[in-house]
């Protein structure tokens, strides 16, 4: 997981905005999923983590949990920065332009990409340690999406793998 967020803060270092945002929006799902006795995904799961660990800090008046589910699933699986039951006609990711974040422009919400995907980010840190004993944490995360730097015995070794 934290390879994951370090490679998110990455992103948004060199300019790679499609890639930050798709994998911040990925992550209330992972989290959501390893900390649930199933490990599945879900949207209740998804918006109860984001309102838990991300909307309660400036983004409560704003955009909840349940809102960016709608996004996550427009963005991901469409697209798009629009969903019918969004709140707001689209979502207007501002990129490069300090001070411009949270404001509601005629029928759209303005977010800063880089703050957005650093307070997702920040949330998955505070949550990791928050859950670090969380038994079904400890069961589902080591299943999820890992890194092998120099492969993985009894597959491939010598090369990087992601599995």
């Amino acid at each position: 997981m934290e390879d994951f967020l370090l490679e998110i803060e990455h992103c948004c270092k060199e300019g790679k905005y499609y890639a930050a945002l798709f994998c911040s929006l990925a992550i209330p799902d992972i989290c959501g999923a390893a900390e649930s006795k199933d490990g599945v995904a879900n949207g209740i799961k998804y918006a109860k983590w984001f309102d838990k660990y991300v909307a309660v800090r400036e983004y409560s008046n704003y955009f909840s949990g349940e809102q960016c589910y709608r996004l996550r699933c427009g963005a991901l699986h469409q697209g798009l920065t629009t969903h019918p039951k969004l709140g707001y006609e689209r979502i207007i990711f501002v990129i490069k332009k300090r001070g411009v974040h949270l404001n509601i422009l005629n029928d759209a919400l303005n977010i800063d990409l880089v703050t957005f995907c650093s307070d997702i980010v920040t949330g998955a840190k505070m949550w990791l340690q928050i859950e670090a004993e969380n038994p079904d944490v400890l069961k589902n995360l080591p299943n999820h999406l890992c890194f092998y730097y120099k492969g993985l015995g009894g597959y491939i070794e010598g090369a990087g793998l992601l599995t």
